[in-house]
C-alpha cells in the first residue's frame, strides 16, 4: 500500500493516484480549536481490515490527547450542482466520516483517512508530533504528523448566529430512516435529540429552529376556549440550552406554502365537542389571524415568564417574494398586533418587507447585489444574516454543495465577515427523505436538489455521522471569531487577511495553499510573532 498525506481542505477521489514524492502537512491551529489531518491509502492490492491509529502529538510536556480518526466514505452524486463543480457526475463523492475501527480497501482504489484533533486551551505552543500508523495483514505503513499550535486563543464565546434546521417533527416516513419515533411524547425522542443536540454544539450552532406547534398542546377549557401548555416547548429549549446550542430559540413558520404562491397553509387548534382538535386552514383566513390573536400573546407570555423573550425570533412564512409580500405583510401585521415584542425573523427573497421583518436573512447572491439596501436596513437596527440552499449555484457564488471545492463550504464564514453577515441559515442539517440517505444524496420527495443540498450530517444508531463538510464548516467558523478577535487588536492585519482570502462573495481564494499562508499568517499575528 502506499500512503501519503493530503490537505484537508481536498476531496480525496477512490481513482486518485499516489504523488510522486510526498510532502508532509504541518497543521496550523490557536489553541482551542479543533482542526484537521487527511491522509490517503493507495491500495495495490486488496486491503480488508486496514486500520489506522495515531500516537500521541507531543511538544515537551504538553500532548494534545483528544485525536480521532474516521474514514471517509463515498456517496453516489447523479447530476452535479453545476457545470464547474469539482468532478462531472454521475460519480461517487467523498462526504460522511465513517466511524468504523477500520475499512477494506479495494485493489486499485484510493481511502481517505480522516484524522480530528481537539487542541486543549492550555496548550503549549510550538510543533506537537507523532505518527499515523497504517496496518492491515502483515503489512505497516507510517507517516509524520505535526500540529503547530500558536498562542493565539479560539474564544469560547460564538458570536456569528449558526442555524441549519433540523427535521424533529412527527412525519411517519421518517421513520425509514432510523429507528426514531418523532414524537415528543416518546422518551426515545429526547434522548436522540440530544445527540443531535451535542453534535451542534460542537460544530458551534447557536440558534435551534424549534417546532412550537409539535412542542405546544392545546386543551379546550369549560368555557369553551383555548388553553395551551407548553411543557414539551419548555423541555426542547432546556435540551438545547444544556447541551450548549441555544444562543437563540428560532420558532418555526407560522405559515406553509410553495415558493412564490399565495395558497399557503396553516395548522390551528379549534374546539369541537368539548375537545381541542388541529385543523389545517388557509393562512391568510379569517380563522387563521382569529388564532393568533389566542394564541401569539400566550406564547409572548410565556417566553417573558421563562426570560426567554429576548432569544426568540418567530417565522411567518419562509422565501416571500415579491409575488406574496402584501400577503405575508398581513401575516406579519397580525404578529405584531397579537404579540408586539415578538421580533420577527426571515429567509426572504423580497426587499419590501421593512417594517415587518426584523432579522432579514437574503441568499447569498441577493445579499451580495443589494449591498446598499441591506445596510441601510442594518443602520435602520435591523439584523442581517444571509443564507444558502439550493440557490445560489452559478458556480461562482460560494455554497455547500457535496460536488462544489470543499474550501467553498470553509469560506462561507469569511463571507459572513467580508459582507458584514451577523448570521448563516441553512435549511438543510438532517433532512433526510429516504430510506438510505447514503445512496440518494439528491432527490427531495417531487424535487430534485444539488447533491448534499438536503443534510450536512448522516444517520447512525443514537446519533448522527458527521461529513467533511460539517468539519470544514465548523473551522469556517472558527475562522470567523479568530478573525473578530484580529479586528478588534488590529484592524489592518484582519483586512489584509480577508484580501487575501474573501474580497467579495463571488471573489476568493480558489488555491489550497495560498489560503493556508494567509491563515498562517492571521495565527501569527494573533500570536504577536
Amino acid at each position: 500500500m502506499r500512503v501519503w498525506q493530503v490537505d484537508s481542505m481536498v476531496q480525496v477521489f477512490e481513482n486518485r493516484v499516489a504523488p510522486k514524492e510526498d510532502v508532509p502537512i504541518v497543521i496550523d491551529a490557536a489553541r482551542n480549536e479543533t482542526v484537521s489531518a487527511q491522509f490517503a491509502v493507495r491500495a495495490a492490492k486488496d486491503l480488508d481490515g486496514l486500520r489506522c491509529t495515531v500516537s500521541p502529538l507531543v511538544a515537551g510536556r504538553s500532548r494534545l490527547a483528544r485525536v480521532q480518526v474516521r474514514y471517509v466514505g463515498f456517496v453516489p452524486v447523479r447530476k452535479n450542482s453545476h457545470a464547474r463543480a469539482i468532478r462531472k457526475a454521475p460519480g461517487r463523492f467523498p462526504d460522511p466520516l465513517l466511524e468504523d475501527q477500520k475499512t477494506d480497501v479495494p485493489t486499485g482504489r484510493t481511502q481517505p483517512v480522516w484524522i480530528t484533533i481537539r487542541v486543549p486551551k492550555d496548550a503549549a505552543p510550538g510543533d506537537h508530533k507523532g505518527k499515523v500508523v497504517f496496518a492491515v495483514g502483515g503489512d505497516r505503513a507510517e507517516l509524520p504528523l505535526t500540529v503547530r499550535v500558536y498562542k493565539a486563543v479560539l474564544p469560547d464565546e460564538r458570536t456569528l448566529w449558526v442555524t441549519n434546521w433540523t427535521a424533529a417533527r412527527s412525519r411517519k416516513r421518517m421513520e425509514l430512516v432510523v429507528d426514531f419515533p418523532w414524537i415528543p411524547t416518546e422518551e426515545r425522542y429526547w434522548r436522540l435529540l440530544r445527540a443531535y443536540a451535542e453534535n451542534m454544539a460542537a460544530h458551534r450552532q447557536n440558534v435551534i429552529l424549534t417546532p412550537v406547534y409539535d412542542l405546544t398542546q392545546a386543551r379546550a377549557r369549560q368555557d369553551g376556549k383555548l388553553s395551551f401548555d407548553f411543557r414539551l416547548f419548555d423541555r426542547w429549549v432546556k435540551l438545547f440550552t444544556d447541551a450548549g446550542v441555544i444562543g437563540r430559540i428560532e420558532g418555526s413558520h407560522l405559515a406553509g406554502g410553495k415558493y412564490g404562491t399565495t395558497n399557503h397553509k396553516s395548522t390551528i387548534w379549534v374546539v369541537r365537542d368539548g375537545r381541542a382538535e388541529r385543523r389545517r386552514v388557509g393562512s391568510f383566513a379569517k380563522g387563521h389571524k382569529a388564532f393568533l390573536a389566542l394564541f401569539l400573546p400566550a406564547l409572548q407570555q410565556h417566553l417573558e415568564r421563562k426570560g426567554w423573550l429576548d432569544i426568540y425570533l418567530q417565522h411567518i412564512f419562509d422565501e416571500p417574494t415579491p409575488k406574496n409580500t402584501a400577503q405575508y405583510k398581513a401575516l406579519a401585521e397580525t404578529v405584531r398586533q397579537a404579540a408586539p415584542r415578538l421580533r420577527i425573523v426571515e429567509a426572504t427573497h423580497s426587499h419590501a418587507l421593512a417594517g415587518s421583518v426584523d432579522v432579514w436573512v437574503p441568499q447569498l447572491d441577493h445579499l451580495s447585489k443589494r449591498a446598499a439596501f441591506y445596510a441601510e436596513r442594518r443602520e435602520a437596527g435591523d439584523e442581517v444574516w444571509f443564507y444558502t440552499c439550493c440557490g445560489p449555484r452559478d458556480g461562482r457564488h460560494l455554497n455547500r454543495f457535496l460536488d462544489y471545492p470543499l474550501l467553498q463550504t470553509r469560506l462561507l464564514h469569511w463571507a459572513n465577515a467580508r459582507l458584514g453577515a451577523t448570521g448563516y441559515l441553512h435549511w438543510g442539517w438532517n433532512q433526510w427523505t429516504r430510506k438510505d440517505p447514503f445512496s440518494d444524496v439528491e432527490s427531495h420527495g417531487s424535487q430534485w436538489l444539488p447533491p448534499g443540498d438536503k443534510y450536512i450530517v448522516y444517520p447512525k444508531a443514537g446519533g448522527v455521522l458527521d461529513s467533511i463538510r460539517s468539519e470544514a464548516m465548523l473551522e469556517g467558523l472558527q475562522d470567523y471569531e479568530l478573525l473578530k478577535v484580529l479586528s478588534a487588536r488590529n484592524p489592518a492585519a484582519a483586512q489584509k487577511a480577508l484580501s487575501a482570502v474573501c474580497r467579495s462573495a463571488t471573489d476568493y481564494v480558489r488555491d489550497v495553499a495560498a489560503f493556508r499562508a494567509a491563515r498562517r499568517e492571521m495565527l501569527e499575528t494573533l500570536s504577536g510573532e
